[in-house]
Order: structure tokens, then sequence, then C-alpha cells
């Protein structure tokens, strides 16, 4: 699909997958593959793209626009070397996040080693409370709801099991400040 990683959904107990594998890696991988750094997660889009280009398009203009519908998303280690070790340019064409040079900065969707801890930590944390919450039999029919998440229900093969309401409650996807909220539910 055409998946949007987005650090606030996490926040939320969405998205989870990749960081919970990288996570578990980051535990249990040490014996087969020695001392690493979590390098991040990256999605690609496994279908084909649709583009706008017109039938006299250049082979120039198809290529940016295969290039541009390749670039992946996710989130990665802000250091210069990471960066030019998944995109040799270091420039944001194929991930997003980039090495400016002017500042001498790594930009885009990134994280420290800092900020890994605190992510991991609140993903075992939400991880941790979904199996609680299903063990106790708690699973209740709360669509997410957000920005990005309009019309959850309408596209839901479970709407007639679950059998929620446009009337019923649902749950609001988190917006605000993502570093502040992990700290927080991994002190609270």
């Amino acid at each position: 699909g055409g998946k949007d990683f987005r650090l606030e959904d996490v926040v939320s107990g969405l998205n989870i997958q990749m960081l919970a594998y990288l996570m578990c890696l980051c535990e249990n991988g040490r014996d087969r593959y020695g001392e690493f750094i979590p390098a991040g997660i990256l999605y690609i889009s496994a279908k084909g793209a649709k583009n706008s280009l017109g039938r006299y398009a250049d082979d120039a203009e198809i290529q940016a626009a295969r290039t541009a519908q390749s670039k992946m998303k996710g989130i990665v280690l802000g250091e210069e070397d990471v960066i030019f070790s998944m995109e040799g340019k270091g420039n944001g064409t194929m991930i997003n996040a980039k090495y400016d040079e002017k500042k001498g900065v790594v930009t885009g969707s990134i994280y420290n080693l800092n900020g890994f801890r605190t992510l991991h930590k609140a993903v075992d944390r939400i991880i941790s409370d979904m199996a609680s919450s299903l063990h106790e039999g708690k699973v209740q029919a709360l669509p997410i709801y957000g920005s990005a998440y309009k019309n959850t229900c309408t596209y839901c093969d479970f709407r007639f099991v679950c059998c929620h309401e446009e009337t019923d409650g649902c749950r609001e996807v988190f917006e605000g400040d993502v570093w502040t909220a992990l700290e927080e539910m991994n002190n609270g």
C-alpha cells in the first residue's frame, strides 16, 4: 500500500509494527549480529503509483516521477554517516532525511539515540498495555479519528461485526509534541 509513517500515530498505538521488529532486533540480535546501532525504519510503497505525466513526457520527467514515487517514509537516526550510507549523496531523494551542508546538520524525520530509548520504552509500554487489555477481554469498538483517519469505518471489513454507529465515540489520534508525550507516557 501507500503507507505514510507519522510518529504521532505511535503515541496513539498505531504504526508500531516496524518499530516493534527493530526493538526486538535490538534486544535479541546481538548474539547474531554483534554490537549495532538502530539506524531506523523505512517504508516503501509496494504498489505502482499513478502519475500525472502527459503522453509526451520525456525520459527525464519519467525518471523524476519514478524517483519521487520511490521515496521511502519512516524515521532514521540523525547521524551524518547513517544518512550518507542510506543515500550516497545524503540529499533526501530516497529517504525523508537529508544532510544540510550549509548548517552541517541532518534534518527531516530523525531521532537521536536518547530519543530511540524513549521511543523503545514507550512502544514496549503500548504493546504491554494492549496485551493486558486483550487478556482482560477489553476489546472496544473505538475506531481512530483524526486528520489522517476520517473515514476509517467506511472501509473497514469488520464494521458489521463491531456494530459501531456514527453517534458512538471514537479515539482521537494524538496531535502535538511527540517526544514530550512519549516521555510523559514513560513516566506515568
